[in-house]
């Protein structure tokens, strides 16, 4: 965008035909170089694109290690939605479109927390054993009354 704005000052003030021309090849090169780029707001990091993920319903890119990190840190905490990392942004991941990049674990990961988030919370119950604690499910439909 700053060669544009360059190449426009050029083109307004009266400047020799050759100077111009030099001036708008040298920014378009620029242009040219600088679009095979984009940054990424987490690492502040320009990378190639074929290194950047972008994410659709927003329109961010970011490399794809840090989706992948980024990632990693939500499922440690339990969090199941994913939301864009981009500064005041309320989109969120994908698990399909985000399954190609992030490593085996992450996605297993991911996957049961979707599961568990679609079963009631007054369905779920843990394993009593110290060396388990597995969810474990009320799916019985009979309800008991005492009298």
């Amino acid at each position: 965008m700053t060669s544009t704005i360059f190449i426009q000052n050029l083109t307004s003030s009266p400047a020799s035909s050759s100077s111009l021309q030099e001036a708008g090849e040298s920014a378009d090169e620029h242009e040219i170089g600088e679009s095979s780029l984009s940054f990424c707001e987490i690492c502040a990091e320009r990378k190639e694109i074929d290194e950047i993920f972008t994410i659709e319903i927003c329109s961010h890119v970011f490399r794809t290690d840090c989706i992948g990190k980024h990632v990693g840190t939500k499922i440690q905490d339990n969090i199941h939605v994913m939301t864009c990392p981009g500064v005041a942004c309320r989109g969120t991941l994908d698990f399909e479109t985000c399954s190609l990049i992030i490593p085996k674990d992450v996605r297993n990961r991911w996957e049961e927390l979707l599961c568990e988030s679609l079963i009631l919370a007054s369905q779920k119950f843990y394993c009593p054993y110290k060396d388990c604690s597995a969810m474990l499910v009320d799916d019985s439909d009979i309800i008991s009354y005492r009298i």
